[in-house]
């Protein structure tokens, strides 16, 4: 009976030795979650210069003025080498001059809103090709040679809308057979926009230096008019207003006696000062 109990107690302790060995295998060969672990996200503060943008859009041919530029923070890790940048805070005068690497520049091609101002985009006076951007694709430039007093006095700048009036001396055939001369002038082009009075094209209203030769945006058959009319007399510019439209002048000479009474004949002269004019062989 002893011998029986010894035996069931040795099975019971192999079993219990048995079941220990399992568990324990079976622990050891599962997966072990790892606890999370939370890793700071140190943000480093990057450095921030400032890069002369546009402030809006920008179309091919647009002269750049002080109103098309902003200044916008930029990472100093992506500034390129093209662009305009200064320090932030930095004093006016660096700022001036870094503006005024742009300011008079005309856009060779469309700029959007916001962009970096970069050499390629951008053509300066003086440059190869800085009159054609500004030209629209079908207008030619005209240059004409303008006095003080034809010219505006220096108060027409560049950008400004003109008509073109020509002065001349008419030799006429008065219906008795007399030879007169006479003055006459006439508005030849109207809405013309002015590129630029000798080289410039920023118009500096405080340098008093006085131009002697206007550059003007005009059509190819306009150009030809200008050739010509250059030929038969003086031409003059007569500044338009900016609220104007765009419609053009009534077409018609304006007589010396016209504008001075003196000129105009007695009554009982005045019909032999009348111009004879011809048409189709017949006198009017």
């Amino acid at each position: 009976m002893r011998a029986r109990f010894v035996l069931l107690l040795a099975v019971n302790v192999l079993l219990v030795i048995g079941v220990v060995i399992f568990t324990r295998s079976w622990l050891s060969s599962g997966e072990t979650v790892e606890a999370p672990q939370v890793v700071a996200q140190v943000t480093r503060q990057t450095d921030l210069v400032e890069v002369l943008t546009t402030a809006n859009d920008l179309a091919p041919g647009t002269l750049i003025k002080e109103a098309h530029l902003e200044w916008q923070q930029w990472p100093e890790e992506n500034l390129a080498e093209t662009y305009v940048w200064k320090e932030i805070e930095a004093e006016d005068e660096i700022e001036e001059e870094a503006e005024n690497q742009v300011l008079g520049a005309v856009v060779r091609f469309g700029l959007a809103k916001g962009q970096p101002i970069v050499p390629g985009a951008v053509v300066k006076p003086g440059e190869r090709g800085f009159l054609a951007a500004i030209l629209d694709p079908d207008k030619r430039a005209v240059s004409i040679p303008v006095s003080a007093a034809a010219g505006g006095a220096g108060l027409i700048l560049p950008g400004d809308r003109v008509d073109v009036i020509l002065t001349q001396m008419v030799e006429l055939e008065t219906l008795d057979g007399e030879e007169v001369r006479r003055h006459a002038t006439e508005t030849l082009l109207s809405d013309i926009r002015v590129i630029a009075f000798d080289q410039s094209v920023s118009g500096d209203p405080t340098d008093p230096t006085v131009a002697r030769t206007a550059t003007l945006e005009v059509l190819p058959r306009q150009g030809e008019v200008l050739a010509l009319a250059e030929e038969l007399g003086k031409l003059s510019l007569s500044l338009r207003s900016i609220q104007s439209g765009s419609g053009n002048a009534r077409r018609g000479a304006v007589w010396d006696h016209h504008a001075s009474a003196a000129l105009s004949a007695p009554s009982d002269t005045k019909q032999s000062l009348i111009p004879e004019i011809v048409r189709g062989g017949e006198g009017k």
